[in-house]
């Protein structure tokens, strides 16, 4: 269902749409995982935006308005890895953090600490040597 919002200090009206939402949100994902998966292939300098749009199904502008550069993508591309999803949840507040936060004691701390750097790095290794090589 689609609903008029009035933005009341810019006198401007424009239309929210959940059904539009969704499918901006699906296109971004495509966009993120074909991204994902070409720097990883063919790395950073090899991947151009015009190859991820064509990996995702969409238009080149497409893929250039829903994240303005490929660095950006680069950025949004690692950000999932570290996070594991694109909710804007910090890592500190993620349900796998928590044991961490809940250790009593240092070495608990630690050895959950561990647990979740060996997460991060089993979803991230491949996105940090893209970008470690993109910085050459």
């Amino acid at each position: 269902m689609e609903r008029l919002v009035r933005a009341h200090d810019e006198g401007v009206r424009r239309y929210q749409s959940p059904l539009r939402e969704q499918s901006a949100s699906r296109t971004r994902q495509a966009i993120v995982t074909a991204a994902h998966e070409l720097f990883t292939a063919q790395g950073y300098a090899a991947t151009s935006l015009a190859d991820i749009a064509a990996a995702a199904g969409v238009a080149r502008p497409t893929a250039f308005a829903a994240f303005g550069s490929k660095p950006a993508l680069l950025r949004q591309v690692l950000d999932q890895a570290l996070a594991g999803d694109d909710e804007p949840i910090p890592i500190a507040q993620r349900p796998w953090f928590q044991p961490v936060w809940q250790a009593w004691t240092p070495a608990p701390a630690l050895a959950a600490y561990a647990g979740v750097c060996t997460l991060i790095n089993s979803r991230a290794a491949r996105i940090f040597e893209v970008v470690r090589r993109a910085a050459d």
